[in-house]
């Protein structure tokens, strides 16, 4: 049938098809496409106003210390996971390292339990998590140090990350700090890969580029440090 009617077709029909195309591009003409432009043109001066701050930003470096108390939300994590995680937190010394597994994870508490018996700055309080801002929360309230580290239970920590945390808060005014992430075992799917790139957009480019320019509109992620003394007036909202 499809064959049948372009078969049929002759110069008329042509002709009506380019008089009604050429009506078409009429009605659609560059005004049209003007608001589109614009928001173009928008955002891709954001994107290299946001491009060259992060290019001109700098670590904080100095020799600044204090003392930390990271946190750690655990919820359903795969023991093991969360047992190998543990070791890069313990290697780099904090003043305390809370962990708040459910009450349902069970083995996860046991190991813990038995991580906690042989060092003193390991705290585990089981909680019944409402969420993980409930969890957070419970940690944060029991924690004594000037800096919270608030880090997620299937994050590795690289040698040398809870001291270049620390640096920025030699500034009174600093009130977070946020960190740079990767995806682990970027190379061992595409999807990583994708997901390492977008990442990588976030903490190379947005996050030092506002940094640069004063402020950090979010510290998300999977480690970040806040003074305690900014938190603790705020906790409710957090956790409510």
């Amino acid at each position: 049938m499809a064959l049948a009617t372009s078969v049929a077709m002759g110069p008329c029909c042509l002709e009506w098809m380019t008089l009604d195309v050429l009506g078409w591009m009429d009605a659609i003409n560059w005004r049209s496409w003007m608001p589109l432009g614009i928001a173009g043109v928008i955002v891709w001066s954001l994107w290299v106003y946001r491009w060259l701050l992060s290019r001109a930003y700098r670590p904080t470096i100095n020799t600044f210390r204090t003392t930390t108390s990271v946190i750690v939300p655990s919820f359903r994590e795969d023991p093991d996971i969360l047992m190998e995680c543990l070791e890069t937190w313990m290697d780099q010394g904090p003043n305390e390292l809370i962990i708040v597994p459910d009450l349902a994870d069970t083995e996860v508490i046991a190991r813990l339990n038995a991580v906690a018996a042989q060092h003193a700055q390991v705290r585990v309080i089981p909680f019944q998590h409402s969420g993980k801002r409930s969890a957070l929360g419970v940690g944060i309230s029991a924690a004594r140090s000037e800096v919270l580290v608030l880090t997620d239970s299937d994050t590795r920590w690289e040698p040398g990350l809870l001291e270049a945390v620390q640096m920025p808060f030699f500034d009174p005014t600093v009130g977070a700090v946020s960190t740079r992430q990767n995806v682990y075992k970027r190379w061992s799917s595409v999807w990583r890969v994708v997901a390492d790139w977008i990442i990588d957009l976030r903490y190379y480019d947005y996050v030092p580029a506002m940094g640069r320019a004063g402020a950090v509109v979010c510290v998300s992620g999977r480690t970040a440090a806040y003074r305690r003394s900014v938190v603790m007036p705020v906790l409710q909202h957090l956790e409510h």
